[in-house]
């Protein structure tokens, strides 16, 4: 039997993969969702220190979008820069110095995952997630 593809093998032409569908449109579905609950709402605008305050201050030109109608690639973009952000002061927190020195004590992968649990303990899920 001949083959009309470059890829010899079924491994090669990705017949192994399952497509999953809808994934991209749940990842959607949740920046929506903070937008709707952190950010579109004038009462949650006001909070000091809140995700809409976070936001101006990254962009101070697009508050006035934000608060309209932002589109996906907007939100996705903010949200993932304050993810980023967080986990960052988290690390150094834990860390009890710059994330640059921590890297050059050259820690083993046992330290790095004991932190990255002390991070998850105590700034995300809190010491009973693993009872779920």
């Amino acid at each position: 039997m001949s083959f009309h593809s470059i890829e010899k093998s079924a491994m090669d032409r990705f017949q192994w993969l399952i497509p999953v569908p809808g994934v991209f449109h749940i990842r959607m579905a949740a920046v929506d969702a903070i937008w709707r609950m952190h950010i579109r709402d004038r009462k949650v605008q006001e909070n000091t220190g809140g995700t809409f305050e976070l936001f101006c201050m990254l962009h101070p030109k697009d508050s006035l979008k934000l608060v309209t109608n932002p589109g996906y690639h907007m939100l996705n973009d903010r949200i993932q820069h304050l993810i980023k952000t967080h986990l960052l002061v988290c690390w150094e927190h834990v860390a009890e110095s710059d994330l640059s020195n921590f890297a050059e004590t050259k820690p083993e992968w046992v330290n790095i995952e004991a932190k990255a649990r002390e991070i998850l303990e105590k700034y995300v899920a809190g010491t009973d997630f693993q009872k779920l």
